[in-house]
């Protein structure tokens, strides 16, 4: 969910997703996704358990199946992600999804994005060009942020 605009080329990467495929499936296009670098550095080589799987227990495959806003919800107060289900909670457990960097980020979208809405004060100082550059900057970097993963009504 990280935007490639605002943590770097450099923080993403390429991962296995079933690190533990067979030689002939392991580098097949299905199985590679894009990663941030604490994502894949905290997954390795960790793949559940053939019991944990029969459980429920394995990481959400984001290019088969639907996860944010479906099995994975952002905490409109702490912002930590939020699972619903077994797979959800130990996607969000391993990949360590709720790193205080990712928290952090999604707390400063919530502002920005309340303070451009108008449900938060703000401050502004200068004219009219100035705050409407200040206004059209604050907006693409919002773009660029993590995006909001809203939880169920």
């Amino acid at each position: 969910m990280r935007h490639v605009l605002y943590c770097g080329k450099k923080c993403l990467e390429i991962d296995h997703f079933n690190s533990q495929a067979k030689a002939n499936k392991r580098h097949l296009y299905s199985n590679l996704i894009l990663a941030h670098r604490i994502c894949n550095n905290k997954k390795q080589d960790f793949w559940p358990t053939a019991k944990e799987r029969r459980d429920g227990i394995r990481y959400i495959n984001p290019c088969e199946e639907a996860d944010y806003d479906f099995q994975i919800f952002e905490n409109p107060d702490t912002h930590e992600l939020v699972g619903t289900t077994p797979a959800a909670k130990y996607h969000i457990l391993m990949l360590d999804l709720n790193d205080p960097s990712f928290v952090q980020e999604r707390k400063d979208r919530s502002d920005l994005a309340n303070c451009l809405e108008g449900r938060r004060p703000a401050v502004l100082k200068g004219g009219f060009s100035e705050l409407s550059d200040g206004i059209k900057a604050m907006r693409e970097m919002l773009n660029r942020m993590i995006p909001l993963i809203s939880p169920p009504p």
